[in-house]
């Protein structure tokens, strides 16, 4: 049933916006703002789907692909992850615990993208923008699906 709910979820329709190259970090640091202040409070679904719109609309504007394209890939990682991972990983601190991975990978994205425009230092984790902007699409995704209490 939960694989079931994780596809549903990510085909979800989640509006995405053009975004150009010199506005990403500053909706990015808006981002992050929201999440420190949800984290606060009882995260709702809206901060996770805010949190999905933007990494999709990153990617879409990025890499020129189609959100269904993205969507697809994001559900193939998702599951594996799961899998491998198990479901108590991310309940046992539920949309707090998102809350903090979807924060330290967008402070991830910011500095991947700063040192690919400045091109000043190489990733020596191997981690592509590509990768982290999968992981918040997940980490969204998850997080919407705990604040609707589908998560099974």
């Amino acid at each position: 049933m939960w694989k079931e709910n994780f596809i549903e979820y990510a085909f979800k329709k989640t509006k995405t916006e053009k975004i150009h190259e010199n506005e990403v970090n500053t909706k990015i640091e808006k981002m992050m703002e929201k999440l420190k202040k949800a984290f606060d409070k009882n995260p709702a679904a809206k901060i996770f789907e805010e949190s999905e719109a933007l990494a999709l609309s990153i990617m879409i504007n990025k890499y020129f692909m189609q959100p269904s394209e993205i969507l697809k890939k994001c559900c193939e990682i998702g599951l594996k992850k799961n899998e491998a991972y198990g479901a108590d990983n991310i309940l046992r601190f539920k949309e707090k615990g998102l809350i903090v991975r979807l924060s330290d990978k967008y402070a991830r994205i910011k500095n991947l993208l700063e040192n690919e425009k400045n091109k000043t230092k190489i990733d020596e984790f191997n981690e592509t923008i590509k990768d982290t902007l999968e992981d918040i699409i997940n980490y969204s995704i998850y997080g919407r699906m705990l604040a609707d209490k589908i998560w099974n």
